[in-house]
């Protein structure tokens, strides 16, 4: 109120020195050209307090940015809705449509005389992610409402999965105003709204799936792009079939057109710990399991190589007149050590000449 009384004050002063040269000059009988700069000036002057002292004070005037729109009021009633935009115009009922609303010198516009008229002012809370990934979160007091498509975030807190593990969960909801009027009458906060009807969708969605599965046994703990788009699509879904959708746009004006998985983790670090502990541990399992059948598959190997070469000895034996069963007493005797101490290493050559002699 202060400010806006200042801002009177200066338009007044700022408008009056001008317009006092002019009706100085009639008075003093100067010549006409002072009085014509006198009221050059004055409309000059008026219209510069409009621009810079008025119109951002909501004061008789007001700029309406680019696809947002204001509100009109007078004794607490809505008395009109103020929209800039070369891409959307107000029906009747204040439903969002394709055209274009444009004011003079852009986004200026009269909407009535303070304070009989006045525009809106509210308190809006919203959060968002940014593009580094923190969450930031905003409350102000604003005089606007955007109609263009934004994003918001929406946080559950200890969702359970089909575990009972209670897990947080991050979304992004992608949200168009579609109808200012409900947005703002109807709900008390239809972002607030938005949300409460929302985190249900969220938790049907957890609950069918574990936190393992979510991750897909990744040790970090984080689950895929494509999974997050598709768990996101799912709770979409589920709203859309439950109707709750078209209730947001039907009733409150907020068109929601997508949903996105942003992040999921346990809900406390120790939780993520043993979770993630329990994956490491399923993993040392599989490469132990992988390391043993692969020992096993080399010993079968070595054996089959084994029965090979006895096969090939046996057959050699047969040729040069041995039993293969006296060839594996022989040959156990030719690597002992008494072949070398008694026999000088022949013990082989010696049985074998002996045993043909026979």
């Amino acid at each position: 109120m202060r400010s806006r009384l200042l801002a009177i004050a200066k338009t007044i002063v700022f408008c009056a020195i001008p317009l006092g040269i002019a009706f100085v000059s009639l008075n003093m009988n100067l010549p006409w050209f002072v009085f014509l700069i006198g009221i050059v000036l004055f409309f000059l002057a008026s219209i510069l307090s409009v621009y810079l002292i008025l119109a951002p004070e909501n004061l008789f005037f007001t700029f309406v940015p680019e696809n947002k729109v204001k509100f009109v009021v007078s004794g607490g009633k809505l008395k009109k809705i103020l929209l800039s935009s070369n891409n959307y115009k107000l029906d009747h009922n204040y439903d969002v449509g394709a055209g274009k609303s444009v004011g003079m010198l852009g986004g200026l516009r009269f909407y009535g005389f303070w304070p009989i008229s006045d525009i809106l002012i509210y308190n809006f809370r919203w959060t968002n992610i940014t593009t580094d990934g923190k969450i930031s979160r905003h409350e102000k007091i604003l005089d606007t409402m955007i109609l263009k498509t934004d994003m918001y975030l929406v946080e559950v807190k200890e969702a359970e999965d089909k575990d009972l593990v209670p897990i947080d969960v991050r979304a992004v909801l992608t949200i168009r105003i579609t109808n200012p009027y409900k947005a703002m009458y109807i709900a008390q906060d239809w972002l607030e709204n938005v949300v409460n009807i929302i985190k249900p969708a969220i938790r049907n969605e957890i609950r069918k799936n574990s936190f393992l599965d979510l991750i897909q046994g990744n040790t970090k703990g984080t689950i895929s792009k494509d999974f997050k788009e598709t768990l996101g699509e799912n709770i979409f879904e589920e709203a859309k079939n439950k109707g709750d959708i078209d209730e947001l746009e039907k009733t409150y004006g907020v068109t929601l057109s997508a949903i996105r998985v942003e992040g999921i983790n346990p809900e406390s670090d120790s939780l993520r710990k043993i979770t993630l502990k329990k994956i490491e541990a399923e993993k040392t399992a599989e490469v132990t399991v992988i390391e043993a059948e692969g020992i096993a598959k080399a010993t079968v190997i070595k054996s089959i190589g084994e029965a090979d070469a006895f096969s090939k000895k046996a057959v050699a034996w047969r040729n040069e007149g041995v039993e293969p069963k006296i060839g594996i007493t022989v040959e156990g005797l030719d690597k002992s050590s008494l072949n070398y101490t008694l026999l000088g290493g022949g013990a082989f050559d010696f049985l074998k000449d002996e045993l043909k002699k026979k």
